[in-house]
């Protein structure tokens, strides 16, 4: 597992700890990064973080990358976070993360 994850925000370089990372959300252009208290907002695009992180970090829609060590409960279309981070999914992309997370578990 990686230590650190490097993000360049306005000329500063962010080194983000995953365990840390609650979950990523893409707004058009912008990535927020959600640490608990924290967030870290810079242009991006998920495929360019996608190869720095773990198997620990779920990216079940094309809005969220979820670190699964923080999900609480999942439940009715629904995935609740630690710091009451609260995520809803449709039918089919709610289903994805649920088998994603199933195999998670089961490789833990």
């Amino acid at each position: 597992m990686k230590k650190k994850i490097a993000i360049c925000v306005r000329r500063r370089i962010y080194m983000l700890p995953p365990e840390q990372i609650i979950y990523m959300e893409k707004d058009m252009r912008k990535i927020r990064v959600y640490m608990g208290m924290r967030t870290v907002e810079f242009y991006g695009q998920f495929k360019d973080i996608i190869p720095e992180l773990d198997r620990r970090f779920m990216c079940c829609h094309r809005s969220y990358l979820i670190n699964m060590d923080k999900i609480v409960s999942m439940v009715s279309g629904r995935i609740l976070l630690e710091n009451d981070y609260s995520i809803i999914l449709g039918r089919d992309t709610y289903c994805r993360a649920v088998k994603m997370f199933n195999e998670y578990i089961k490789e833990m």
